[in-house]
């Protein structure tokens, strides 16, 4: 199975630098792909990219080499199930505010014991280069969980939110 860069240059304390992607253009995503990026974030909170269109950029993205992160469009559980199952390696989960907000899409993002997301789809293990066995038996380790604060609420709690087991980057909103 492939292994997550982005995710362990993170866990090295290594900068990690890309860019996000909202037009849903195929073309524009292989080509973006292939600059030389450690990963792209497909945009689905701010951008009218839906789910088929983010599978197949998620295919794209993985298949040039490249890490597809996601911003969800809200924290929930089916969200971030969603986004996994068509093939991300990671998850942007937008206005995370509380403890139980954090929790709750780190669970949905971990297989049991350690979190709740379901089995089920083909694409992820297609997109990390696994048979499905593989997929689940690793992905707890290979998936990146970054949330996001953008509020006030959020940065009261942050310290509480950030030191939660499961969190592997912190993306602070640029217009916040």
């Amino acid at each position: 199975m492939r292994k997550n860069p982005v995710k362990a240059a993170l866990k090295a304390g290594l900068p990690q630098v890309g860019t996000w992607l909202s037009l849903g253009n195929l073309y524009c995503t292989r080509v973006m792909a292939r600059i030389g990026f450690p990963w792209l974030t497909v945009d689905m909170e701010h951008s009218p990219i839906d789910w088929a269109e983010a599978a197949s950029l998620f295919g794209a993205i993985a298949d040039a080499g490249c890490t597809p992160i996601v911003r969800v469009p809200k924290g929930t559980h089916e969200n971030i199930k969603r986004a996994l199952d068509a093939g991300a390696h990671g998850i942007v989960v937008p206005m995370v505010n509380t403890v139980e907000e954090a929790r709750i899409a780190i669970a949905a993002a971990k297989y049991p014991p350690t979190g709740n997301r379901s089995i089920g789809g083909g694409l992820h293990a297609m997109n990390f280069d696994a048979t499905a066995g593989d997929y689940y038996k690793h992905a707890n380790d290979e998936i990146l969980v970054i949330l996001q604060t953008e509020s006030p609420e959020g940065v009261r709690n942050a310290e509480e939110i950030y030191s939660l087991p499961g969190v592997d980057a912190i993306f602070v909103g640029p217009n916040d």
